[in-house]
């Protein structure tokens, strides 16, 4: 389980104080600066890991649930609920929370199926 992947479905998020083991259906979105991600949760919980977004790029990629919109922001596809702009630059997830998106993230969000 080196990836952070298991057997059950479920995905090893290790923390300072262990490990947390989730769905990665759990996962509303990962906010990251530099190598720490700020992970929040469908339930409302949030925690703080050392780890960049590209580790959860790798971790999440098998389950086509999420994308990579900015540098900083992978959001799970399901938490989209519309658009500010025409132009696209940011996205509302969930409770109206906006996210930033990239040139990049708005050609991966077309490879979703999503139309910007």
């Amino acid at each position: 389980m080196e990836d952070g992947n298991a057997d059950d479905g479920k995905v090893a998020i290790p923390y300072l104080g262990g490990t947390r083991r989730v769905f990665p259906a759990e996962i509303k979105y990962v906010h990251a600066l530099r190598a720490y991600s700020e992970i929040y949760f469908t339930d409302g919980s949030k925690m703080k890991v050392a780890k960049p977004l590209n580790w959860f790029l790798v971790l999440l990629a098998k389950y086509h649930r999420h994308c990579k919109v900015h540098k900083s922001h992978l959001i799970k596809l399901s938490e989209i609920i519309g658009t500010l702009h025409k132009e696209c630059v940011e996205i509302t997830i969930g409770e109206k929370i906006l996210i930033p998106v990239s040139k990049g993230g708005k050609e991966n969000l077309k490879k979703m199926g999503f139309s910007i």
